[in-house]
């Protein structure tokens, strides 16, 4: 019991970084063989809360997923332009609907190239269940991007 006593501003803060180029980040998931995690979030979303402080930040705080994953945030209402993977300019609403994102939250797994790795995590059904999703995909995730930087193509929706 006296762990939930345990006061938010006891823990160390942790931002979940924006998405800004996905040119710079894809470089970056290619060089340390891990996939992007793209979180799609909305401002006024109180499950995008949900995911982002009760599992997102968690995972970053405890640094256990450092080697395993990207992880990054686009508000779907933010108006923004990114840099595309291919330097141009996307703004978000086009990357939403690329991976035909219309809910949020919404996380999509991607290789270097944009290929999503894995089916995406769309809204929040069951918080009870969710991390046990979540780190179901970040490992297949894993897989695919191994199987597939040894030559052996995998299609995204396939079991591993």
């Amino acid at each position: 019991m006296v762990s939930s006593l345990v006061r938010a501003e006891t823990l160390p803060e942790v931002h979940i970084t924006e998405l800004k180029d996905l040119q710079q980040e894809a470089y970056l998931a290619s060089k340390t063989q891990r996939p992007l995690l793209i979180m799609f979030s909305a401002k006024h979303c109180t499950y995008c809360v949900t995911v982002k402080e009760a599992f997102l930040k968690p995972m970053l705080r405890s640094g256990d997923y450092i080697d395993k994953v990207l992880i990054r945030k686009v508000e779907l209402d933010s108006g923004k332009i990114l840099r595309g993977f291919h330097g141009e300019k996307l703004p978000i609403r086009m990357l939403a609907s690329r991976y035909k994102v219309f809910v949020t939250p919404t996380l999509i797994f991607v290789d270097a190239t944009g290929q999503e790795l894995v089916d995406p995590l769309i809204g929040i059904s069951t918080i009870d269940y969710y991390g046990g999703y979540l780190d179901d995909a970040i490992d297949k995730a894993n897989r695919v991007l191994r199987r597939n930087s040894n030559g052996i193509a995998i299609h995204p929706q396939a079991s591993p």
